[in-house]
C-alpha cells in the first residue's frame, strides 16, 4: 500500500525531505510550495548586471556534512567553487580595521593576535590572557552567548568582535541569542572546561593538525557559479526525474484530520479554488509563523487544530531583513585586497549592518570587471530599516556607502531583496522549547512534523539535516 506524504514549503529544507523519502519505496511524495514568489525559499538567485547573484545566503558551510552529501548525491560536486580566501574587516571610529588572527566565531583564542588591533585596549588583551586560565566551573545550562562572552571577555569584545559576527549571521542581538541553538562550538566547549579561550585554541589547533595530516587545507565554505539557485534547480529537477509532484504556486490554508488521514485545505494562487488535498503525514517546511496559520486554521481561528503547539509556535521571534545588490565600476569604490567584506557593529550610526564582496569572493562575478556588493541591513532590534520605501532605502544605502567603501558616482545596476520575518531568533531555551513544540504536536495531531530554519539551525546544512530528518520519521510511519 503507499504512503502518501505531502511537503509545505518548497525551501531547501522541504526540497531536501522530499529527496529523502523519495528514496524510498512505496512512497508518494508532492510538494506544495505554499505560494511562494519563486521555488527555494531563502535560496534565490537573480541576475544583477546580467551575472547570476544570490538574494541570499550564496554558500554553504563545509565542516557541517549535510549540505556536501547532498550535493554528492545531486553530482553537483565538480561544479563546487570556493570564495577566495580572506576575512571581513570590522568598522569602527571612521575606519575598516582587519579582524584580528585567532578567533573562532569572533571569540578571541590568543591574546598576541589581538595585540596591536584598534578594535580592542590592553586590558581586553589581559582579559583573554587570564581566561585562557580560569579556573572556575563550566557552562551547565543554555544561557546567552552576550553574556557568557561579556563575563569571560568584556563588553569590547562582545561588542565589537563577536556581535557583528556571530550576531551578523543571525540577524540577532547577542545578548538574547541561545548559546546551544546558535553556536553550538562555542556551546560544547564551555561545558566542557572552565576556560572558553582554551578549549577553542584546541579546536584550532585540531584542525590545523588534521588539515597538515591530509597535506591540504579544505575551504570551510562552497558555493557553486549558478549561486545557490543552480542547488535548487538540480534538486526540484532530480525530484521530478523520481516521480516528485511539485505543486508550484499551491497554497496550503490549514490542516486537519480527516475520516482518519490528513487533510489539506490548499488553494491555487491562480484559481483561488478551495481543495483537499489527503496524506498519510504532513512535514510542514514553513516559517514559524506559517505553520501556526495551518495548524490554527483547521477548526476556525477560535478551534485551532492543535491548539497547544499553535501557542507555542506563536512565542517564536523573527528578524526582518533586506538585501540591497549593487554592481559599479571597479574605479568608483574601494574593495581591500584580500578581504570578503565589511561589518558594522550594531550602535555604529549606520543602517547597513555588512557588505558582502562578492565579486572579490567569487570568480563567477568577475567575468565583466565590475564590482558586485550585497549590503545587508535590519536585525532583530531593528525592525523599520528594512521596511524603509525603496527609493529611501537605496539612498541611505548609497550614501552609507561612499563613507564605508568610497563609493564615488553612479552605479551600473542595483536592485532590493526583502526578507519580512526572514531569520529566526533563536532566544535562551530555544532548544527545550523545539523540543516541547514537537511532542505537543505529536499530541495532539500525529503524523504532521515540523521542520526548516525556524527550529534546529538557520544554515543551509542544519536546514537539509532537517528536511531528511524529518522526512525519516514519515516514512517509517
Amino acid at each position: 500500500m503507499t504512503r502518501r506524504l505531502v511537503i509545505v514549503g518548497g525551501g531547501i529544507a522541504g526540497l531536501a525531505a522530499a529527496w529523502e523519502a523519495s528514496a524510498s519505496r512505496g512512497v508518494s511524495v508532492s510538494v506544495l510550495d505554499n505560494g511562494v514568489p519563486a521555488p527555494g525559499g531563502k535560496l534565490r538567485t537573480s541576475p544583477l548586471a546580467g551575472l547570476p547573484t544570490d538574494e541570499g545566503a550564496d554558500m554553504f558551510l563545509a565542516r557541517v556534512p549535510e549540505a556536501l552529501a547532498l550535493v554528492d548525491e545531486l553530482n553537483l560536486t565538480d561544479r563546487l567553487t570556493a570564495p577566495a580566501a580572506g576575512g571581513a574587516a570590522i568598522w569602527l571610529d571612521g575606519a575598516a580595521h582587519p579582524m584580528p588572527g585567532g578567533l573562532v566565531l569572533g571569540v578571541p583564542t590568543d591574546p598576541a593576535a589581538l595585540r596591536g588591533s584598534p578594535l580592542v585596549e590592553a586590558a581586553d588583551v589581559e582579559q583573554v590572557r587570564a581566561e585562557l586560565s580560569r579556573v572556575g566551573a563550566p557552562v551547565t545550562k543554555d544561557r546567552s552567548v552576550g553574556s557568557l562572552i561579556r563575563e569571560r571577555f568584556g563588553d569590547r569584545i562582545a561588542d565589537r568582535l563577536v556581535q557583528p559576527l556571530l550576531g551578523g549571521i543571525n540577524a540577532g542581538v547577542l545578548d538574547r541569542l541561545s548559546l546551544a541553538a546558535v553556536a553550538p562550538q562555542l556551546d560544547r566547549v564551555a561545558r566542557a572546561g572552565p576556560s572558553l579561550a582554551a578549549g577553542l585554541a584546541e579546536d584550532l589547533a585540531a584542525s590545523r593538525q588534521a588539515a597538515a595530516v591530509a597535506g591540504t587545507v579544505a575551504p570551510p565554505f562552497y558555493g557553486l557559479p549558478g549561486g545557490m539557485g543552480e542547488l535548487i534547480a538540480t534538486l526540484r529537477a532530480q525530484l521530478t526525474n523520481r516521480g516528485v509532484t511539485l505543486r508550484d504556486g499551491v497554497r496550503a490554508r490549514s490542516v486537519r484530520t480527516a475520516g482518519g488521514r490528513l487533510a489539506i485545505d490548499v488553494e491555487s494562487t491562480g484559481s483561488g479554488e478551495p481543495r483537499e488535498v489527503t496524506a498519510d503525514a504532513v512535514i510542514l517546511a514553513v516559517p514559524g509563523a506559517a505553520a501556526a496559520a495551518l495548524l490554527r486554521g483547521g477548526a476556525g481561528p477560535a478551534h485551532p487544530t492543535a491548539p497547544g503547539a499553535v501557542l507555542l509556535l506563536d512565542e517564536l521571534r523573527t528578524a526582518s531583513v533586506a538585501m540591497v545588490r549593487l554592481a559599479v565600476r571597479p574605479d568608483r569604490v574601494t574593495t581591500p585586497p584580500g578581504r570578503s567584506g565589511l561589518l558594522v557593529p550594531h550602535g555604529s550610526g549606520f543602517i547597513t549592518v555588512a557588505i558582502s564582496y562578492a565579486s572579490t569572493k567569487w570568480a563567477h562575478l568577475t567575468t565583466d570587471g565590475l564590482v558586485r556588493l550585497r549590503v545587508s541591513v535590519g536585525h532583530d532590534g531593528d525592525p523599520d530599516s528594512s521596511r524603509l520605501p525603496t527609493d529611501e532605502l537605496v539612498a541611505r544605502v548609497l550614501g552609507e556607502a561612499r563613507t564605508l567603501t568610497g563609493l564615488d558616482g553612479p552605479v551600473e545596476d542595483c536592485s532590493v531583496i526583502r526578507w519580512p520575518g526572514a531569520f529566526p531568533q533563536y532566544d535562551v531555551g530555544h532548544l527545550e522549547r523545539c523540543d516541547t513544540l514537537d511532542a505537543t504536536l505529536a499530541d495532539e495531531l500525529p503524523n504532521v512534523t515540523l521542520t526548516g530554519a525556524a527550529y534546529r539551525g538557520i544554515g543551509v546544512p542544519g536546514c537539509i539535516r532537517q528536511g531528511r530528518a524529518a522526512a525519516a520519521d514519515a516514512v517509517s510511519g
